[in-house]
């Protein structure tokens, strides 16, 4: 197993909706060892992961300069930040 491994996703769909926001994390959350422990509304993802709490945060945001990422501060580490259409 890698030590890190890095997903960059691109949608056409908007990801402040909260049925393709919850797709998305679904997907994530289904890979044994992969599942997010912090999340923020940039790459340093500062809170610990709370399902809720970032897809309200994310549907909340005004504009698209914060990019929200949630990492894995376990082995492996993938690194995730979410591109979507506004």
């Amino acid at each position: 197993m890698p030590d890190r491994v890095e997903i960059t996703v691109i949608t056409k769909n908007s990801l402040r909706c909260h049925a393709g926001l919850e797709r998305l994390l679904n997907a994530f959350e289904s890979i044994n060892g992969l599942t997010p422990t912090h999340w923020g509304l940039d790459e340093r993802a500062p809170n610990s992961y709370n399902r809720d709490e970032l897809i309200e945060a994310v549907r909340s945001l005004k504009s698209n300069v914060y990019l929200p990422g949630v990492h894995r501060r376990q082995a492996p580490r993938p690194e995730r930040l979410f591109f979507g259409k506004e």
